[in-house]
């Protein structure tokens, strides 16, 4: 078992919102080997593999055909290469990324992108 470290982002939760989103971070212990998995008697069982791939299948045909609707209406999946906001937050994330404040990061990415912030 070896611990990873993950971060996170949290832009609401509990009936809040949050602006900037919270960002955290939070250890995990991961199994290395499947030979760890069956010494911690942490297999799923056949009923828990059904559940969980039927989940999976779920998933993937809902985001098809709702990627397939949206294709459909002509609404592109909006990122930094269409959407000045997204592109304007990304480099905030950037710039903070490397030391800047929230309001130094924001100040320079609207100096520079001169795009103003929608909110």
């Amino acid at each position: 078992m070896k611990t990873e470290k993950k971060s996170g982002t949290c832009a609401s939760a509990r009936g809040q919102q949050f602006s900037p989103a919270l960002e955290f971070e939070f250890p995990v212990n991961l199994y290395e080997t499947k030979e760890e998995l069956i010494a911690a008697k942490d297999e799923l069982t056949h009923d828990e593999q059904l559940k969980v791939r039927n989940a999976e299948r779920i998933t993937r045909a809902r985001q098809a055909a709702q990627n397939a609707l949206l294709d459909s209406m002509g609404i592109e999946k909006q990122d930094i290469n269409n959407n000045e906001q997204i592109r304007l937050r990304e480099f905030v994330k950037l710039l903070k990324s490397n030391g800047f404040s929230e309001a130094d990061a924001r100040a320079q990415a609207v100096k520079t992108l001169g795009i103003e912030f929608a909110e």
